[in-house]
Formats: structure tokens, sequence, C-alpha cells
């Protein structure tokens, strides 16, 4: 959906983007917060736009472990105080969880409705390309026209059963 995009670009959008998210929204005030939502939700609507349709295949998937392993490592690294125990840093992982999950979501509804424009974009353009198809084959003459219905089916020459 993006012309011309490099083809690194939806790998380094899918991984670095929740990781700048986190980074970003911890100086501005809060690594959880809405700075963390939009750029994760707007870096998984680029990377879904600069993959190609087989590249989608994995851009989707990798999005949900990505930000939930982000989200994991800000809250464990910068919750403030620190976590002091093993018990105390599985809440924390909690916390990250349901911090992450309605980011995942919105992300992935993001996703979806990029590849859906894609497709129904794809779905256009191919139908002008048949109509333009078909404009060019009534403007060239029946004979034409015959001759390619004809190619498919088999010779009638030497005609009879073998037996």
């Amino acid at each position: 959906m993006l012309a011309g995009a490099p083809a690194w670009l939806p790998a380094a959008a899918v991984l670095g983007g929740p990781i700048l998210a986190a980074v970003a929204g911890n100086v501005v005030g809060g690594y959880h917060g809405p700075v963390f939502v939009v750029l994760t939700i707007v870096f998984a609507g680029v990377a879904t736009a600069a993959a190609t349709p087989n590249g989608r295949w994995w851009v989707v998937p990798a999005l949900p472990p990505v930000a939930w392993l982000v989200a994991a490592a800000a809250e464990l690294s910068w919750h403030n105080p620190p976590y002091p125990d093993t018990k105390a840093k599985a809440v924390g992982l909690v916390h990250a969880t349901t911090n992450v999950f309605p980011v995942i979501i919105a992300s992935l509804v993001v996703m979806g409705l990029v590849i859906v424009s894609a497709v129904m974009r794809d779905r256009q353009s191919g139908q002008n390309q048949s109509s333009r198809q078909n404009q060019s084959s009534r403007q060239s003459g029946p004979s034409r026209q015959g001759q390619r219905s004809r190619q498919g089916q088999p010779s009638r020459q030497g005609g009879g059963r073998r037996g």
C-alpha cells in the first residue's frame, strides 16, 4: 500500500515501533501512557501498509508478542519504586499485560482495516484493468476475441474415438 517503501520498513516498524513508543512515553511521563498507545498503533498501521500481501502474514502475528514483551520490559525496568521481589515482579507483569492488551487489540483492528483497504484497492484496480482489457478486445474485432475463446479448447482434428 505504501508505494516504494523499503523492504526493511515493515520489520522496523513492527519491532521498533513499540520500543520507540515505550521510550518516548517514558520521556513524556508514562511508559504505558497515551504516547505509547498512539505510537504503537501508528507503527502497526505503517508496518502493515508497507508490507507486501505475503509479508502481512508475519507482520500481523508479530505485533502482539513484541508489544507485550516491550510493555513487560518497560514495567519491570522503569517502575518506580522498583519491584523488590519475584512476587512483586509477577504483579508487575500482570499490570503490563492489562495495560498493553487494549493497545494490542486497537493495533490489530487498525492492521485489519489497512489490510481490508489494500485488498479493496487491489480488487478495484483489477476490475479497472479487466474492464480496459474488455474494451480493447471489443475494439479489436470479433476475430481476435474468437481466437481467444478457442485457445483452451482441444483440437477437433483427427476426430473419432480410439478403441
